[in-house]
């Protein structure tokens, strides 16, 4: 899986890695593709911040 951001420490994309490498349940799949979109909405939210 190809994480949409970069600007993220090593350690979390390391953790969020492991947890899709070890969920082949549907619903906890789901769960983390909600979390990730949350995620990218916070970092845009704080890059949109930093410009102004």
């Amino acid at each position: 899986m190809i994480l949409p951001y970069k600007k993220t420490k090593k350690n979390f994309i390391r953790i969020i890695a492991d947890r899709y490498a070890s969920t082949y349940n549907f619903e906890n799949q789901n769960i983390l593709l909600n979390l990730n979109c949350i995620i990218l909405f916070f970092y845009k939210k704080r890059n949109a911040m930093k410009r102004t």
